[in-house]
């Protein structure tokens, strides 16, 4: 299985594509962990979220080959990928219930940790125009400005 995801910002957001096992994956655990027996308090502790929001995120995951998720959404599947796995008492229980091996969940997280923080640093990479703040004290004084020996401002800190 491919570790990381498709990833590209768009704004505030971020275009994900999970492709072939990636989206199975996801498709296995996010229900799985949403239709649990324990209540809100401890599926908000695993996934930071309920299970209202999980069956939304899945909708959305499993929905087409592009979703736009914000850093919550992306917060909320790299807690799922982590924490199922402590949910099983061994690799084979997990292989049995999923259909996935641990190390499937756990490599996807950090893909997609890795693809999100190469999309960001490419948007940053991008020129931007941006304005500068003036510099207060316009070109810098010679001869025709008046003595260079005028005093200096008071220093931020002291030597001591």
């Amino acid at each position: 299985m491919r570790a990381k995801p498709i990833v590209r910002r768009e704004g505030t957001k971020y275009s994900v594509r999970f492709v072939g096992a990636q989206r199975a994956l996801l498709d296995e655990l996010l229900p799985w962990l949403a239709y649990r027996r324990e209540g809100e308090p401890a599926l908000t502790v695993w996934a930071g979220c309920g299970r209202e929001r999980l069956e939304q995120l899945h909708a959305r995951v499993s929905s087409g080959d592009q979703v736009v998720l914000s850093l919550e959404d992306l917060h909320i599947l790299h807690a799922v990928l982590l924490s199922v796995h402590s949910m099983f008492a061994s690799e084979e229980a997990f292989h049995t219930q999923l259909g996935f091996y641990r190390e499937n969940a756990y490599d996807l997280a950090g893909g997609l940790v890795k693809a999100v923080e190469e999309a960001a640093a490419a948007s940053c990479s991008e020129p931007v125009a941006v304005p500068l703040p003036p510099c207060g004290g316009g070109p810098p004084s010679g001869p025709a400005d008046g003595p260079r020996d005028a005093p200096h401002p008071a220093p931020l800190f002291k030597l001591r």
